[in-house]
């Protein structure tokens, strides 16, 4: 659920728990990520926290892992099976 801010250019705001249903997590889990400092940015306004559409996004980008490289099993470890 989204709240809708009326101006042309404001932002869209979304809700606490529209976020937590986007990326899947519990309260307790957010609530961690809060704790230690790995949530997306957010606001408070009358007792109800909002997040910013685009810094939700910019935050989710942020999150994005490379790539794994292809594993080498270490030299010598498994000669016997090439």
């Amino acid at each position: 659920m989204s709240v809708a801010t009326g101006g042309g250019s404001l932002p869209e705001l979304v809700s606490y728990q529209a976020v937590l249903e986007w990326l899947g997590v519990s309260k307790a889990t957010f609530t961690r990520w809060t704790r230690d400092g790995k949530a997306p940015p957010r606001i408070k306004v009358g007792g109800h926290v909002l997040f910013r559409q685009d810094q939700l996004l910019a935050w989710l980008d942020d999150q994005q892992m490379s790539p794994a490289a292809p594993s080498e099993p270490a030299p010598g470890l498994y000669d016997e099976w090439r």
